[in-house]
């Protein structure tokens, strides 16, 4: 249960921008009920980094980064969402330095179409992805991430267990289209097949 409150800050904007793709049926019986898409949320990962903003001057400043999964691809990469959580006091302390009010700085900055890449030899029951450099912008400035590296936890639900199963597929070098098809259709609510 200590993941659900961890993750809960960076799944609520996901939520509440209604950024999800919407289920549909897609099953041979229209008067089946829609299936709801599931979502693959990296665990959160303490983050620190450092402001530049548009005049040199540097902030250090303390979130979570967390990655959330769009798409698996057939070259064996994910496609998705990247967000970074500014705690409140983190948002204070940036609005002290750049005189700007608390409420023009965003709670989370996310950054959509980022891709990620499996690191090599990962495994469950912590498999591990990895993202290349990025920046968000905010208040004319930039916080800049050299390479994410980020892992999400193995658990008896069904797209954590399809991430395992494409992992150990990668690692013995076996074929994998089924399974990213598996993890695509339960990311957009299609029929598991």
């Amino acid at each position: 249960m200590r993941c659900a409150w961890l993750c809960l800050p960076l799944i609520w904007p996901l939520i509440c921008l209604n950024i999800s793709v919407s289920a549909q049926t897609t099953s041979a019986d229209p008067e089946a009920p829609a299936r709801k898409p599931l979502t693959l949320l990296s665990l959160p990962k303490l983050a620190p980094v450092k402001w530049t903003g548009p005049d040199g001057k540097e902030i250090k400043l303390r979130g979570q980064l967390a990655f959330a999964v769009t798409q698996a691809n057939e070259d064996d990469t994910l496609t998705g969402w990247m967000l970074y959580l500014l705690p409140d006091e983190q948002r204070e302390l940036l609005a002290k330095h750049t005189e700007q009010p608390v409420k023009s700085i965003p709670p989370y900055l996310m950054q959509t179409n980022v891709a990620a890449s499996w690191m090599k030899d990962t495994s469950c029951p912590s498999p591990k992805i990895e993202t290349n450099a990025l920046a968000f912008e905010i208040l004319g400035g930039k916080i800049h991430f050299n390479r994410a590296t980020l892992e999400f936890r193995e658990t008896q639900d069904y797209l954590p267990q399809l991430v395992c199963h494409w992992t150990r597929q990668l690692n013995t070098r076996k074929q994998r289209r089924s399974i990213i098809a598996a993890i695509n259709r339960a990311l957009t609510g299609g029929d598991p097949e």
